[in-house]
């Protein structure tokens, strides 16, 4: 499949370099501009849009993925073609996944369309995302990483062997760089060299893995204890296929990437062995820096952008590179480049978008309300706006924004649906549900969003209503991808419901049955059996979820419940504290869900 990648570039150069100018630059080098794509930050993921078979298309810029990719529930809606790879699995940093081999007859990427372009068709843990951009397109020319500005740009240099290609630095001694192994086809990742605590790793550049990563025993290596005081629990660590893997929060002294040293940090260590590499640097570290990636030079150039380089490293002191750099390195100088970052409206939203990434909301909505004040009735500026606030605690001027942002366009679906959210958590039931309607008569036929509404009354605790959706949902697409996820969804609302506990164990065992083995179905399906007093069938889907996913606290919790129900009092106490210490507030969210030692147990028969 190497020969499909060096298509595609040959096309995109053939396409475009009639057209892209030649940036200024010392004499003999120059760096000509191929493409610019936009970036919107989703959280800590980047996304370019792109048109599949006509269809819009969101996709992850994925620079830690050999090839690119659409998931089986994108590939559905785009009706792409496919083919099997017999024998084939992906291998990621978390988990392997099988594949297909597909075809989209058309791609629309950058104002430029490519005929019967191949995708792999694999992987369902990408959220809102289509699929991904990997390095079949991103590692073949020189690439610049801009997520902080919003953007991704692609570059053919020449002659600029001895140049030092971060042409936005204002001196040599702001950039960093390193050498980066030579990639191949078959291995066409972006390997660097760092030292953590002294101790040599390598790591690898992967704009697709949210937040940087150290494998736990390369942290042991350089001396981290899992038993230090600062040490602790995080979420699980995801990844390609349908596996977690335990997330730890550790103290280093020191982190040296390039000639940037990080000093009294914290880094997140997950429990895994990632294939010949140590660590993982995502997205994170590309919101904290603007990074070039020469493959021409086989080297990476970077400059710090200001803030935490990790977001977990609020307390890590950060010192720069050296003063003085190689007296024969010349500074590649693109004033053309520099002029074309002129802030226009676009480029503030995705600017706001990539500050929110980084907990910067205060940063956000004062970009835009820079953008509004250009653009005042421009309602996805409100609504972007209305998000931030609302993640800043500012939940009135957040509804402002919201209802302003509507005022300006009512079949804002959107929105609508954050409005919603809001009301129901409100327990403004009734005003929930017409907007949660109107985003549905705006957006028919939208499963996803179908799925959203129905998970939002569950998270209410208005059971009736989300199972109502649910039985809607599955009638209304009995073949789609995401049918376990409904079933799941419809088992636990039954579960914590405590009626139609018969019902509810069957759409649990449906989805396993299909293929949804994952905690979160074993753990609903005890809690099932909970509901029934089927206390040893409880224990066996708890150790199933807790051996997928360790450090879940509800599972560990409920499990604690059961072990209680049983007789094994010391086991339900080790459990129960377990959980506590995963999540201090554990009994108090489990207790407002109807779950505890004396309500546990519900009439089977309700």
């Amino acid at each position: 499949m190497s020969g499909i990648s060096f298509r595609f570039i040959s096309l995109l150069v053939a396409m475009m370099a009639a057209t892209s100018p030649a940036l200024a630059a010392p004499p003999r080098c120059t760096l000509g501009k191929l493409a610019e794509l936009p970036v919107t930050m989703d959280g800590l993921t980047p996304l370019v849009s792109a048109k599949v078979n006509g269809e819009p298309a969101r996709l992850v810029v994925d620079s830690g993925a050999f090839f690119s990719m659409v998931t089986p529930r994108a590939a559905e809606k785009f009706k792409m073609s496919s083919s099997g790879l017999p024998g084939f699995y992906l291998q990621g940093a978390v988990g392997t996944t099988s594949a297909r081999l597909g075809k989209a007859a058309e791609f629309e990427l950058d104002a430029t369309t490519f005929k019967n372009l191949e995708f792999l068709v694999a992987g369902d843990t990408l959220g809102d995302a289509d699929g991904l951009l990997g390095q079949n397109i991103l590692g073949i020319l020189d690439i610049e990483y801009d997520l902080a500005n919003g953007v991704v740009r692609i570059f053919r240099p020449a002659d600029c062997e001895k140049v030092m290609l971060a042409y936005w630095a204002t001196s040599v001694a702001a950039v960093s760089m390193m050498p980066i192994a030579r990639t191949t086809p078959v291995d066409p990742h972006i390997y660097g060299r760092a030292r953590v605590n002294d101790l040599p790793i390598r790591v690898t550049f992967d704009t697709g893995a949210g937040r940087s990563m150290l494998k736990l025993s390369t942290a042991l290596k350089a001396g981290a204890r899992l038993e230090a005081d600062q040490a602790s629990m995080d979420e699980a660590a995801r990844g390609i296929g349908r596996r977690a893997t335990d997330s730890y929060i550790l103290p280093f002294s020191s982190l040296e990437i390039g000639n940037e040293t990080i000093k009294n940090t914290r880094l997140r260590v997950a429990k895994t062995d990632f294939p010949g590499v140590d660590m993982l640097l995502g997205a994170d570290f590309f919101l904290s820096h603007r990074v070039f990636v020469s493959q021409s030079q086989h080297a990476l150039y970077f400059t710090y952008n200001g803030g935490p380089v990790f977001r977990l490293d609020d307390e890590g002191v950060r010192a720069g590179p050296p003063s003085t750099a190689a007296p024969d390195l010349q500074v590649a100088n693109a004033a053309g480049a520099a002029a074309a970052e002129a802030l226009d409206v676009g480029a503030l939203r995705r600017r706001a978008a990539a500050a929110a990434a980084r907990h910067d909301y205060l940063g956000a909505i004062k970009t835009l309300d820079q953008a509004i004040a250009r653009e005042p009735d421009n309602a996805d500026l409100y609504y972007d706006r209305a998000r931030w606030r609302l993640a800043s605690q500012a939940p009135l001027e957040g509804m402002r924004d919201l209802d302003k942002a509507l005022k300006l366009k009512p079949a804002f679906a959107d929105a609508l649906v954050v409005r919603a959210h809001i009301r129901l958590a409100a327990g403004q039931v009734e005003a929930a549900d017409a907007d949660f309607q109107a985003a549905l008569t705006t957006q028919p036929d939208q499963p996803d969003l179908e799925l959203d509404i129905a998970g939002g009354y569950v998270q209410a605790r208005q059971y009736e209503r989300a199972i109502a959706r649910l039985d809607a949902w599955l009638a209304k697409y009995p073949k789609s991808f995401q049918v376990g996820i409904a079933l799941n969804e419809r088992c636990w609302a039954r579960a914590l419901w405590g009626r139609g506990l018969d019902q509810a164990l069957a759409d649990c065992d449906l989805a396993i049955r299909r293929g949804s083995r994952v905690a979160m179905v074993f753990d609903s399906r005890g809690m099932v059996h909970l509901r029934r007093g089927e206390f040893v069938q409880a224990l066996a889907d708890y150790d199933t979820a807790l051996k997928l996913q360790p450090k879940l606290a509800p599972s560990l919790y409920a499990r604690g419940l059961a072990k209680l129900k049983s007789g094994d009092a010391a086991g339900g106490a080790a459990d129960l504290r377990a959980a506590a210490g995963l999540e201090p507030k554990i009994s108090e969210q489990m207790a407002e869900l109807g779950i505890s030692e004396a309500t546990v147990v519900v009439a089977a028969n309700r």
